[in-house]
């Protein structure tokens, strides 16, 4: 997986507060993978081929299988334990929070003595058989200075080096050894894009749409056989347009009651809305204004479309059973929302409006937000289509899926001169991105942002 074969990804890893807040983020960010893996599909083409499908996922899946004949079910066991259902490449097969029980609808295979040893040791149920399912499989690469640790040496190389070479869309990492670092999620599955604008969007929306999961409870889980479902259907082409998802019906997604005022998250923004401190005040699509004192906390949520009936009389929390938690939508529909689900960027706006920040801040996040709107609905490609569309219309092409050498060579010109700002096609990325004045970010972000400064 070293060395280029993970095809350039994305991978973000958040610092949770404690164990309990851990295990939560891993199983509501478990359910969005899929999502993310649709609308950052960057991989349409390889090794001189146009594929069928988007994402690089199943191509490493695939490469990194070593599961035996015994170990994939085509053949009784004899010298090997397990028959193994997934890829060490795959998604996540258990939920960890108490909350996520219920939809553990998979078969999980777990090594039963190494279950033994953590329930011995302390460890609870959950966590003993998730780690236990990490050692089903065979280490596959050692560092050579790991096979002279001493037996009595507190150490965890060894467990890194099974943990480390289990590929799943998402990594429970504990703390490391005599080191600050506490409990820590890992999301995996975004596809690396051309600009550091739209890597800086699809980081900074996973990061909040954690922080909104966490400030009103949300519940977003369904049974993990979707979401097995919903990676095979990321995995196709252009499965942001027209891929159905299975998602968390509206009326479900918190966990408490109502830690939100359900009437009004049940119901749309209006699309194509401008959120930016700095649009005109007169203009009747700016949400935000400059002009105005409170423009921070102008609530968004009063910008919205009439919520449906079936919305409005969402006022407590039922109990429903896993089968009838969720519905299939679309990426645009999960995303923007709908007249009957709230949509995750209008959650995240709204939880940015509760928070509050700097001016620049705020233009900053709006303008990456943007960027997944419009991606999710389809005013602008993903990094996957335009390629395709590029290669397609190439002069050179045949239409064969075969991709020439002078094909490869001007495509990743065009690549590189997006990447550099050279150029910027108004059907890949917004034409309006924010130019952000870094003298007046805070300082912890403008070393991050000058990319972007004027």
């Amino acid at each position: 997986m070293g060395f280029g074969m993970g095809c350039s990804c994305l991978q973000i890893t958040f610092q949770a507060c404690c164990i309990d807040e851990a295990r939560i983020l891993y199983d509501q960010l478990t359910t969005i993978c899929p999502i993310i893996m649709a609308l950052s599909a960057a991989t349409p083409a390889i090794r001189g081929y146009l594929l069928d499908w988007d994402c690089r996922w199943g191509i490493i899946s695939a490469s990194v299988d070593d599961r035996t004949e015994e170990e994939r079910g085509l053949k009784p066991l004899r010298n090997d334990q397990f028959v193994i259902p997934k890829s060490r490449f795959s998604s996540v097969s258990f939920y960890l929070s108490p909350m996520g029980a219920k939809f553990n609808d998979i078969p999980l295979v777990y090594n039963n003595d190494y279950y033994n040893t953590l329930i011995e040791g302390g460890v609870d149920d959950t966590l003993a058989l998730h780690v236990a399912h990490l050692f089903i499989r065979d280490p596959i690469s050692i560092f050579s200075e790991s096979l002279t640790l001493p037996e009595n040496e507190e150490t965890v190389e060894h467990f890194e080096t099974i943990q480390s070479t289990n590929w799943q869309s998402m990594r429970f990492k504990p703390p490391p050894l005599n080191s600050s670092i506490g409990w820590r999620v890992e999301f995996r599955p975004t596809e690396l894009q051309l600009t550091d604008f739209e890597n800086a969007a699809f980081v900074t929306f996973i990061l909040l749409l954690s922080r909104t999961i966490l400030k009103f409870k949300l519940n977003l889980l369904i049974p993990l056989s979707k979401v097995d479902a919903n990676i095979a259907t990321a995995l196709k082409r252009d499965a942001v347009l027209n891929g159905k998802f299975y998602f968390k019906r509206g009326h479900l997604i918190t966990t408490d009651g109502s830690p939100i005022d359900l009437t009004k998250s049940c119901s749309c923004f209006k699309r194509h809305r401008t959120y930016s401190t700095r649009c005109d005040p007169s203009d009747p699509n700016c949400i935000f204004s400059h002009d105005a004192q409170d423009a921070l906390f102008v609530d968004p949520f009063e910008h919205h479309i009439k919520a449906s009936s079936s919305c409005s009389s969402l006022s407590s929390f039922a109990e429903v059973e896993p089968d009838d938690s969720y519905m299939l939508m679309s990426v645009n529909e999960i995303i923007n929302g709908t007249s009957t689900f709230p949509g995750l960027l209008p959650l995240i706006r709204h939880y940015v409006q509760e928070t509050g920040g700097h001016l620049e801040t705020i233009d900053l996040i709006n303008s990456y937000m943007d960027l997944i709107q419009k991606r999710a609905s389809g005013e602008l490609m993903t990094t996957a289509k335009w390629m395709r569309n590029r290669i397609m219309k190439h002069p050179d092409y045949k239409n064969d899926s075969y991709i020439s050498s002078k094909i490869n060579s001007d495509i990743i010109k065009e690549c590189w001169d997006i990447t550099q700002g050279v150029i910027r096609p108004p059907e890949l990325l917004p034409s309006d991105l924010v130019t952000v004045n870094c003298s007046s970010l805070p300082r912890r972000l403008s070393k991050n942002v000058n990319a972007f400064c004027s």
